[in-house]
């Protein structure tokens, strides 16, 4: 049997009621030459069962992993299967989305273009824009990216990931040189897509789809989902619940000082020497006074794309 192309890291927890429409998407991708592994977080409900009748029924390289330690949660779920993964390329998939059959392919060709420029030696991912759609598959936002204010196009001139994150797991693909220089995920308030996302940004190349590959269910029991952000939507928030909305604004800078700290000391000695003071300015930024805490996002080009989010990151770092 041909070894695989492109590993599909499938993260599952309870998640039966979503998981045969993405498995029957992943079925009908136009690239072929993949495998499924699947690392279940210790689901009670038919989660296991849907994944072996669909790898019978279909004949799919299908791998399946089980954590009987108790749930560890998906940024540890993904983790773990960056581990096994071996293929030369591989992509984080979601159990509740819908992948467009071109995914795959699309992705992957922007990833070897890049290779076909920078070398296979160097950690590239892809990423694209996602569809944003109800329970149902009804349509709520046709790009994720103008639904939250991203500006995918800035993560490679500045630094907007030290705050959020640009790169959506579910919509990226990246070669094995990445997977590899990514190591172990932090297992402290990081992610393991916006680690990835850190390690091409500032170890490699990001390249960017500008077009939706997938279909971004949005449900009750969605880890992360999509926020709308604007001068609205944020103003209803901090009417409705200001404490919580206060305490998610400093979390935003807590963790980033954290993912700050741990990829100063795993890269110091890998990057460039801007890349390698920035990151340890920000790992420290709470020993710096006033006005040295108050202007490291305009001297490190770390905004977002939009000002009132920057505003009030500024504000509370």
């Amino acid at each position: 049997m041909t070894e695989p192309v492109v590993d599909i890291l499938l993260a599952t927890y309870d998640g039966a009621r979503f998981l045969g429409a993405q498995l029957a998407s992943l079925d009908k991708q136009d690239f072929d030459n993949w495998r499924l592994l699947v690392r279940d977080d210790g689901s009670t409900d038919e989660t296991l069962a849907i994944i072996g009748s669909w790898a019978q029924q279909t004949g799919r390289r299908v791998e399946v992993y089980e954590n009987k330690g108790g749930a560890k949660g998906s940024a540890a779920n993904f983790s773990a299967l960056l581990q096994i993964s071996n293929a030369p390329y591989f992509c984080f998939c979601d159990q509740d989305d819908v992948w467009m059959t071109d995914k795959i392919s699309t992705l992957l060709a922007a990833v070897r273009d890049a290779e076909a420029s920078a070398g296979s030696d160097t950690p590239i991912l892809a990423h694209s824009d996602l569809e944003v759609v109800g329970e149902t598959l009804e349509p709520l936002h046709k790009s994720f990216w103008q639904m939250l204010k991203i500006q995918p196009q800035i993560v490679n001139d500045g630094n907007p990931l030290l705050f959020q994150n640009h790169v959506t797991g579910c919509a990226m693909l990246g070669n094995a040189r990445l997977r590899e220089v990514m190591g172990q995920v932090p297992p402290k308030d990081v992610h393991h897509d916006w680690w990835a996302a850190l390690v091409a940004r500032y170890l490699g190349q990001i390249a960017i789809v500008p077009r939706p590959t997938l279909l971004y269910r949005q449900h009750q029991s969605n880890v992360v989902g999509a926020t709308k952000w604007g001068a609205v939507s944020l103003l209803g928030r901090l009417l409705q619940a200001p404490q919580n909305t206060l305490k998610q604004a400093r979390d935003v800078c807590r963790r980033a000082k954290i993912r700050a700290y741990e990829f100063h000391r795993r890269f110091e000695s890998d990057l460039p020497p801007d890349a390698r003071d920035m990151f340890a300015e920000l790992a420290a930024l709470d020993e710096r006074n006033f006005w040295g805490r108050k202007s490291f996002m305009r001297r490190h080009k770390a905004g977002t794309g939009y000002w009132l989010r920057d505003k009030a990151v500024s504000w509370l770092l």
